[in-house]
């Protein structure tokens, strides 16, 4: 499934301002003056209230002198007043304090500040606060990470019903961060989040519909989210049901309004959703066929990191579809794809190095591409690297006992494939096990191999011989 998950949110609002205290003449006569709309004078009140020590007042004025309200903007005094107010136990201003340290709005940043402020300001009880330090504690900012307490923090703030909170928080639990893993919870969560109008849990919630993460699936109610999510503008949301309309899951298939979805959001720089709109228009499905753009929106993926972009436009590069056949091109590009751990790119530009396509012969290379594609749990790659180390003519190449692991691996994810026990049989006769290569070779036909090859290698193993390439 090509859907989308939401990742944490961070929710850094400014507290309430200004705010007014009581038992203060000038502080009074400042609230009436502001009440009033008379912010000049409100304003230089609540100076000279501040001058008295009334801290809240310094609060206050600072939140003025930031926005400009009844005189100049003047970001370095609300930092210097905010500052004092904050040490003499305002908890607003040093939650105030804070998202001017982590934003860096008119001062510079200093996320290590920031957590210290948030943690101060958590400590009285302020869930705002306490969600702002979870994020900082899950991404590491300020200080070590520390998910364990960053969930203990959002369920505090989930409790307190800080919808933001319990979205986070079930995102934790579907991923086991700072936890165990517990799907059930996680769509509870998102339910609670999703009733207090979180976009990003209302699409995270369709998503365990779509997938029957934590309880059963149910295509209906995920449509019906991703569609009215979409709806309050939320990208993820509009990809995710694109691809229902698209493969039809639960839904009546509609390639052509899953291509309208996919090219709205590509329009507004969703990435994924170009490398969808581009597969629709490299096979012409939901309206025409178009190589050559599918080939640009695949480049715009993978300039962004989408390793299944990076491998579909290598196959156009190697194809010449949607422009010029360019080999060396499409081995980089495999290249990339398989950096970003995508399989397929590590397989196909394995069999590039073996054959010598788009650069140099490598089988070394190749082997060590088979490899990490074989890691990637990719069947064919470890059917591939067992089958070379097996039987390469080279005898620099060939070892039986790592090929044994790699076929063994492949008959495991695929044990109906015949062509994998053949590798297995290859692999055991080069390591001297021919009675188990025998075994396998009669597993590889049993499994349907008609490879005019077989009988003969079949024949090899019981006269206790190995199979090479071209011999």
């Amino acid at each position: 499934m090509h859907l989308r998950l939401s990742s944490l949110l961070i929710i850094l609002g400014l507290a309430a301002l200004p705010a007014f205290a009581q038992n203060d003449a000038q502080y009074d006569k400042a609230v009436e003056a502001y009440n009033r709309g008379d912010l000049v004078e409100a304003r230089s009140l609540l100076e000279t209230s501040c001058d008295n020590g009334n801290y809240q007042a310094c609060y206050s004025v600072g939140a003025m002198l930031a926005t400009g309200e009844g005189g100049d903007v003047d970001i370095a005094r609300t930092q210097s007043l905010y500052t004092l107010a904050c040490d003499n136990g305002i908890i607003d201003a040093c939650y105030n304090l804070a998202l001017m340290r982590y934003n860096g709005h008119g001062i510079s940043v200093d996320q290590v500040e920031a957590r210290s402020l948030f943690t101060k300001v958590c400590e009285f009880g302020d869930a705002q606060s306490c969600y702002n330090l979870a994020v900082m504690l899950v991404n590491g900012e300020g200080g070590a990470i520390d998910k364990p307490k960053a969930r203990s923090l959002y369920k505090s703030a989930c409790d307190d019903g800080m919808a933001s909170a319990c979205s986070n928080l079930g995102l934790m639990y579907r991923n086991g961060e700072g936890g165990n893993e517990d799907r059930v919870k996680a769509r509870t969560l998102y339910r609670q989040a999703c009733d207090g109008d979180i976009a990003d849990a209302c699409n995270n919630l369709g998503l365990m519909y779509a997938q029957g993460e934590g309880g059963s699936v149910d295509f209906e109610s995920a449509r019906s989210l991703f569609t009215s999510t979409c709806e309050t503008g939320l990208t993820n949301a509009c990809i995710n049901l694109a691809e229902m309309l698209s493969n039809g899951w639960g839904v009546a298939e509609d390639k052509a309004k899953a291509r309208t979805l996919h090219s709205e959001a590509c329009e507004s720089g969703a990435t994924l959703a170009c490398a969808n709109l581009a597969m629709l228009l490299e096979t012409g499905q939901g309206g025409s066929e178009d190589k050559i753009r599918a080939r640009s929106l695949y480049g715009r993926a993978c300039e962004d990191n989408i390793p299944a972009a990076c491998f579909n436009l290598a196959a156009m590069h190697y194809s010449g579809e949607g422009g010029s056949l360019d080999k060396t091109q499409a081995r980089s590009y495999f290249s990339t794809a398989c950096n970003g751990n995508f399989p397929n790119g590590c397989h196909y530009l394995a069999l590039l190095l073996q054959a010598g396509e788009g650069g140099s012969k490598d089988d070394q290379k190749a082997a060590e591409f088979f490899g990490k594609g074989c890691d990637l749990q990719f069947a064919l790659s470890c059917n591939s690297l067992g089958w070379l180390l097996a039987t390469s003519p080279d005898s620099r190449m060939r070892d039986g006992a790592t090929a044994i692991i790699a076929a063994k691996k492949a008959v495991e994810i695929e044990p109906e494939n015949g062509n994998f026990h053949d590798t297995l049989a290859a692999a055991y006769a080069e390591a001297g096990q021919f009675d188990d290569a025998v075994i396998s070779q009669l597993a590889a036909i049993a499994g349907g191999v008609d490879d005019n090859e077989v009988g003969k290698r079949l024949d090899l193993y019981r006269q206790k011989k190995p199979y090479r390439v071209g011999e």
